[in-house]
């Protein structure tokens, strides 16, 4: 999480110096106050370390400013605390690999890393797969929907009701309601919690009886929907509600 902090600090400072506005003694609303909220803070021990960017950092300890750090460093080099700064900063600054980091910033693509941040890209090939899956799989999803729109458009007008009820929300479920012969108040118990699931199953098994099928049937429509309203729609059944 430091380096982290630290990073994004290196990334969005400035490149000239700041003139130090805040000075030892004031309160961390005081700093806020003069610079704004922080882009990173990092608590260690009793102290705690505001990071505005890499010209500025502030070092409290029980809410009052004890050091602060007004400078422009190069990229490879560590920020230079002021000798007023109590030592555990600089030995909190220390842990950080300053060298090493700014090369791993100098070699990241941000450009490259940004657009693909952007845009969702993934290499398909990377992983193993070819670049027409995510295409195939889209395809197959829409042909799914489709494959379930009109067999529920049919199931519907088996059972006497117009196909496009089906397509509509809320209306679809208050048609089936009475396509398994139950009343419309019945849909204000499927705004209840729990209370739903047991409905949805009174549903769907007097839907199953209304086509002349029993409760293995109606077990079957719940469990699964996309192999038994198939074969409501295109099998034999018949609507006898």
């Amino acid at each position: 999480m430091y380096v982290m902090g630290l990073l994004g600090v290196m990334l969005l400072g400035l490149a000239e110096p700041v003139s130090a506005t805040v000075t030892e003694g004031m309160s961390r609303q005081d700093v806020i106050d003069q610079w704004g909220e922080p882009r990173a803070v990092v608590q260690r021990d009793q102290l705690e370390i505001l990071f505005y960017d890499r010209n500025r950092e502030v070092a409290l300890e029980d809410g009052a400013v004890v050091a602060v750090v007004s400078q422009a460093p190069l990229r490879s080099t560590r920020p230079a605390v002021l000798d007023s700064a109590d030592p555990r900063i600089a030995e909190a600054l220390d842990t950080v690999d300053w060298d090493a980091l700014a090369e791993q910033m100098e070699s990241v693509d941000w450009e490259g890393l940004m657009h693909s941040m952007d845009t969702f890209e993934i290499d398909w090939e990377e992983l193993g797969l070819p670049a027409w899956v995510p295409y195939a799989v889209f395809g197959l999803s829409m042909a799914i929907m489709l494959f379930y729109i009109i067999v529920m458009w049919i199931v519907y007008e088996k059972a006497g009701e117009a196909g496009w009820a089906s397509l509509i929300p809320i209306y679809n479920v208050l048609v089936y309601l009475r396509m398994a012969s139950l009343s419309m108040w019945y849909f204000l118990l499927l705004l209840v919690p729990l209370v739903n699931f047991v409905v949805s199953i009174v549903m769907v098994m007097r839907l199953s009886r209304n086509f002349g099928h029993g409760v293995l049937f109606g077990f079957g429509l719940l469990l699964l929907p996309f192999l038994f309203y198939p074969i409501l729609a295109f099998g034999d059944s018949e609507f006898n509600g």
